[in-house]
C-alpha cells in the first residue's frame, strides 16, 4: 500500500469532518418536526391509598432529562424508587420511552412559542422599515 502524503492525509481529513457536518444538519432538520402529542400524558396513576408506591418515569423540562421516580399517595421522589422524598403525589410514565416523547412534545412548544416571539419582532422590524 502506497504512503499518502500530508496533504493528502489533510484532504481526507478535511473531506470526513465535511461529511460530519452534513450528517449533523440532516440530524438537526430531520428533527425539526412536530411529534404526535396525542399520546403523551402519564400512565401511571399515584397510588390511592396506603404506603404502597407507584414506579415510573418522569421528565424535568429546564434539565431536559428522564429520570426513575415514585409515587406515594401524598409524597414522590425522582432518582429512587424506594421511598419519597417531595411533597405532592405525581402520575408517572410506564416507560422511559414515554416520558421522553413527552419530553420532546414539551420542548417543541417550548422552542415553537421562543420562535413565534422572534417572528413577531421580525415583522415588527420589517414593519418599521
Amino acid at each position: 500500500m502506497p504512503k499518502i502524503t500530508k496533504k493528502e492525509q489533510a484532504a481526507r481529513a478535511a473531506a470526513t469532518a465535511q461529511e460530519a457536518q452534513l450528517a449533523q444538519q440532516a440530524r438537526e432538520r430531520a428533527a425539526l418536526r412536530w411529534s404526535d402529542d396525542s399520546d403523551v400524558a402519564p400512565d401511571v396513576p399515584p397510588p390511592e391509598r396506603g404506603s404502597e408506591l407507584t414506579t415510573g418515569w418522569l421528565f424535568n423540562e429546564y434539565a431536559r432529562r428522564v429520570d426513575v421516580a415514585c409515587s406515594g399517595v401524598v409524597s414522590h421522589a425522582v432518582g429512587n424508587t424506594d421511598r419519597t422524598t417531595t411533597q405532592g403525589a405525581q402520575r408517572l410514565y410506564s416507560t422511559r420511552a414515554r416520558a421522553l416523547r413527552a419530553l420532546r412534545c414539551a420542548m417543541e412548544r417550548e422552542f415553537a412559542a421562543a420562535l413565534a416571539k422572534i417572528d413577531a419582532e421580525i415583522q415588527k422590524e420589517q414593519a418599521n422599515g
